[in-house]
């Protein structure tokens, strides 16, 4: 028997278009619907075949008409038109007026909703006659999102809101945030993905929209779990899946908008407990707020690393000059905590942050603080390691309590150093202050310490950094330093011309010490 030769695009857009289509205003789903929209489906992605679709006298509207089904996901009818659908509004507001016009993003939505319902109801009453259709091909599957469908779903909604205002406005009245909710958590990764890209092209093209999600954090009774959380926890596992890629730039986008319009303390505050909290009682950081920083340090280096001419705006990240404030009670209370992973990583951020940020009062501030809490670590995970002589005292006050993770303060060591040659670079009150506060000394003390090269390679290069910025223009601390003994660096010619630093006699004790070079390197 011989096949039948596939149809052609022009006789597949007859057939969509004529009245046997959608005889009754809802279409019934055949085999030979199915061979049209498979037709239809090659031409839908280009621009051409999309214009000829869209201007095509009821082509849309049958095409919606399918949807009508609520049980359509399981047809493969249904999955093909989505499939043509989503294409047909890529890159076309044209289509996606007409696509609005006949409501399939309430069906579609609706649909989804009712796939969530189901998925709720059977799982507390084990109710099955919902499904009547699919008995037979496992109820436990289907009482998920697996199914295809509801990938290329959300992948319409999100060609449906680029760049449209008005149909943006339709998805979230409709969809935030119950399913977008559900969307992000859901076990299937197109649809989740998918519904990251909504979530941001709607606040994109509106970015007032980000109140709503904050005002959702502060309304924790109404059993909407926070979108944050919900994003933060898929970016996590695209992490430890190992696939960084749409759900996770979506994702990231997200909560770089969020930042960047001042709600980075409500994002933080959304995963867990507040900072007031964590430095007042017996609270700690939630693991969704650790996960949320490693998230913003790896944010705020690409952007420090990255040159200003660059067209790469993925890389940018704005912190508002409202936000440098949030910095330095993080690293208080993580000190306060003794939690060394959040000091690590938010002394990172802090150094990034301070490389971005313009010069302003503000960022004066967080220097001034970050460098109180850098020099206190550095003191208590010292311990009287360094080499430093007798002029090496206690920080004076309440310290930063032993950590006993040898791996963590390999890190932490280096990230602190880092923090001060940042904080002090052309910051004459930074200079000062780290003099007042006895940081000299555990800063010379990183110059020679080998304890950690091997976990820590860049240690001695930022304590070379920190001892060039703390001399720089600053007579007090280059005198200061005059007199300190550092074994193991005296006879180290390169490491002392990268610091500006030389060795002498003292010709009271006879023995050598440091001081910064009278002519400069």
């Amino acid at each position: 028997m011989t096949k039948p030769e596939p149809l052609s695009f022009d006789s597949a857009l007859a057939h969509l278009c004529s009245d046997e289509w959608a005889p009754s205003g809802t279409h019934v789903a055949t085999r030979h619907s199915d061979e049209v929209l498979r037709a239809l489906l090659p031409a839908s992605r280009t621009d051409a075949g999309r214009a000829t679709l869209g201007a095509a006298p009821r082509a849309i509207e049958h095409l919606v008409c399918i949807f009508k089904d609520p049980l359509i996901f399981h047809e493969q009818n249904g999955e093909l038109a989505i499939r043509v659908l989503r294409n047909v509004c890529a890159r076309s507001v044209a289509n996606q007026g007409r696509t609005a016009q006949y409501g399939a993003h309430d069906l579609v939505l609706d649909c989804i909703a009712k796939r969530f319902d189901f998925c709720d109801n059977e799982a507390a009453a084990g109710d099955h006659t919902a499904l009547r259709r699919v008995e037979d091909d496992g109820l436990e599957d289907h009482g998920r999102m697996r199914l295809p469908f509801f990938g290329f779903a959300v992948e319409f909604l999100v060609n449906f809101v680029t760049c449209n205002v008005d149909n943006a406005e339709l998805v979230w009245r409709k969809a935030f945030p119950g399913i977008l909710g559900k969307l992000l958590e859901c076990d299937n990764h197109a649809a989740a993905s998918a519904a990251a890209a909504l979530v941001h092209n709607c606040i994109a093209i509106v970015p007032d929209r980000m109140k709503d999600i904050v005002k959702i954090w502060s309304n924790p009774g109404d059993g909407n779990q926070s979108l944050t959380r919900s994003l933060v926890a898929q970016m996590k596992n695209s992490e430890e899946n190992g696939k960084q890629h749409e759900k996770f730039m979506w994702s990231f986008m997200i909560i770089r908008r969020l930042i960047g319009a001042s709600f980075l303390e409500n994002s933080f505050e959304a995963l867990g407990p507040s900072l007031d909290r964590i430095a007042s009682s017996s609270t700690g950081f939630s693991e969704h707020q650790e996960t949320f920083l490693q998230i913003l340090e790896a944010a705020a280096s690409k952007s420090a690393e990255v040159p200003n001419e660059t067209e790469d705006d993925t890389a940018e990240l704005v912190i508002p000059e409202n936000s440098l404030a949030f910095f330095a009670e993080l690293f208080e209370a993580a000190m306060l905590k003794s939690h060394a992973e959040i000091l690590r990583t938010t002394g990172s951020i802090i150094g990034s942050v301070i490389i971005v940020s313009e010069d302003s009062a503000k960022l004066d501030v967080l220097r001034m603080r970050s460098v109180k809490v850098a020099i206190s670590v550095l003191h208590a995970i010292s311990g009287g390691e360094g080499n430093v002589g007798t002029s090496a005292t206690s920080l004076g006050g309440e310290e930063l309590a032993r950590i006993d993770n040898a791996v963590v303060l390999s890190g932490l060591r280096g990230i602190m150093v880092r923090t001060i040659a940042i904080c002090c670079d052309m910051s004459k009150a930074a200079q000062d202050s780290v003099r007042k506060l006895q940081g000299i000394p555990p800063v010379l003390s990183a110059l020679s310490y080998e304890k950690d090269s091997s976990k820590n390679p860049f240690l001695r290069e930022w304590a070379i950094l920190a001892v060039r910025n703390l001399t720089l223009g600053n007579k007090e601390n280059a005198q200061e330093i005059s007199g300190y003994e550092l074994a193991g660096v005296q006879n180290d010619s390169e490491l002392l011309h990268k610091t500006g630093l030389e060795a002498y006699m003292d010709e009271k004790t006879g023995r050598p010490k440091l001081r910064v070079k009278r002519t400069p390197a």
